[in-house]
């Protein structure tokens, strides 16, 4: 197990102080934030359970604030229409709908918890009276066709992987533009859901990710708040993730509270934005603070106690699965032994990917 660092006086004073006047509960962090912010990215590490249940949970709370639109990486951004007519459908939710609309993006993202939050926005829509606003979930990301891969390594041949991205040149301008068009230039308050390393506006450690183009589009309108999650390590280390700036958060708050107690806290001109990070691939050589980061942190429980999200049933079935054949980002397999394999095989792939209990076995 990768050890949590012992905090002294002085630094925990530091921290309580400032949680215990700041600190929310996090689903009226985020509210809140929206006071002085028209579009929030707050960004995820994939796969993990209970991140997406938050926001299964946050959305008709959106809803009640007047935040009334979600801007989705995990959907396509031409599939927005087929997203309104799942989510505005009164009369029952279109479960094959929903699920297509995520196979779409891609057949190996077929996570219950992903597609359930078209159904959190429409369980807030079928209530509401016809002359409503509606909640809207609008996709960002743009088209992949893996089938143009015949070799591992075509994933360094930019000329290749501009044809599989099917003519985009940058994925993070192509979600940038997205949110620009479909938020910014409408004026729409915005949550966007994403990971994290495309939530970026200030840290810029990762290039100009999505979050820094709609930052410099918008300046102080903008924020990112991170979902807590391991960070990776730097080269040659031991384990493949370590705790974010240095297993400090984690330590203080099983100090201060107990390893599941979530909460929201702004970094900013806090302790909690002072924390100093060595030892993750975010710190290069210099070291990084927290407030360095991100914005804002969401905790919402330990690692230890983390789960995976599943693989929606029958995802993959008798229908698709010639299709999905062809999108399977490694042709050494698809084309060789993957060949001859069923749907359960394939179904198998996105749940090992999401095997957090098994990643996350190293941290408390």
């Amino acid at each position: 197990m990768l050890e949590l660092p012992q905090i002294n006086d002085s630094i925990y004073l530091a921290l309580s102080t400032d949680f215990d006047s700041i600190a929310q509960n996090p689903y009226q962090y985020i509210l809140d934030e929206f006071t002085d912010h028209d579009i929030i990215f707050l960004g995820e590490n994939h796969r993990i359970r209970h991140d997406l249940l938050f926001v299964q949970k946050l959305i008709p709370l959106l809803y009640e604030k007047g935040v009334r639109n979600m801007g989705f990486e995990f959907a396509l951004n031409r599939d927005s229409l087929l997203i309104k007519d799942v989510i505005t459908n009164k009369n029952f939710f279109d479960q094959a709908k929903a699920n297509q609309i995520i196979f779409n993006l891609s057949p190996f993202w077929g996570f219950k918890e992903y597609i359930d939050l078209f159904r959190a926005a429409w369980e807030v829509n079928k209530n509401l009276p016809d002359e409503a606003e509606k909640f809207m979930i609008y996709g960002l990301m743009h088209d992949f066709d893996f089938s143009i891969m015949k070799k591992r390594s075509d994933e360094f041949d930019e000329e290749i992987m501009l044809k599989i991205r099917k003519g985009v040149a940058d994925g993070d301008q192509f979600m940038a533009n997205s949110i620009i068009h479909d938020f910014v230039k409408k004026e729409k308050k915005t949550l966007i859901y994403c990971g994290i390393h495309h939530a970026f506006t200030g840290y810029k450690g990762h290039g100009k990710r999505t979050g820094v183009i709609v930052q410099d589009e918008i300046e102080v309108k903008t924020m990112t708040i991170s979902l807590h999650y391991p960070w990776n390590s730097m080269k040659g280390s031991v384990h493949k993730t370590v705790y974010p700036v240095n297993g400090f958060l984690d330590a203080f708050i099983r100090k201060h509270k107990s390893r599941d107690f979530a909460f929201g806290i702004n970094v900013n001109n806090t302790a909690f934005g002072n924390l100093s990070d060595t030892t993750s691939a975010y710190a290069y050589d210099k070291g990084l603070k927290l407030g360095e980061f991100c914005d804002g942190y969401i905790y919402l429980n330990a690692f230890s106690m983390a789960e995976g999200v599943t693989v929606q049933d029958n995802f993959i079935n008798g229908n698709n699965i010639e299709y999905a054949k062809t999108q399977l980002p490694n042709p050494e397999l698809r084309d060789g032994i993957f060949k001859f394999v069923g749907t359960k095989v394939y179904n198998q792939i996105a749940s090992m990917d999401a095997d957090i209990k098994y990643q996350f076995r190293h941290l408390y």
